[in-house]
């Protein structure tokens, strides 16, 4: 780790690059990928996930479907508007992800 940092791999806000097209949290819980690391990912979705609690995420990309088991790490609210409120969560990783590009 480095310095006061928590994270064990970097975060890349352009996990798009990566080849990751869609991101679900199961079951049909739709999400938007923040960023993404080989060990976790930030993301947000009108669902309240529980830290604490495992959740099986989703990874879609051009011609596959990685589907990984993750502990909730934080969730708090993102953003408010008449009848909608989004949830900014981090969650950690079971296992790492082998990412292209990252060695």
């Amino acid at each position: 780790m480095r310095g006061g940092e928590r994270r064990q791999h970097p975060r890349d806000p352009s996990a798009g690059a990566r080849g990751v097209v869609a991101i679900r949290v199961r079951p049909g819980i739709q999400a938007t990928l923040i960023d993404l690391s080989r060990s976790g990912a930030a993301l947000e979705t009108e669902r309240r996930l529980v830290p604490g609690r495992f959740v099986h995420v989703q990874l879609a990309g051009p011609t596959s479907v990685v589907t990984v088991r993750a502990k909730v790490l934080r969730n708090a609210v993102s953003r408010l508007s008449a009848g909608l409120i989004v949830y900014r969560c981090a969650v950690q990783f079971d296992r790492a992800l082998g990412l292209d590009g990252e060695g």
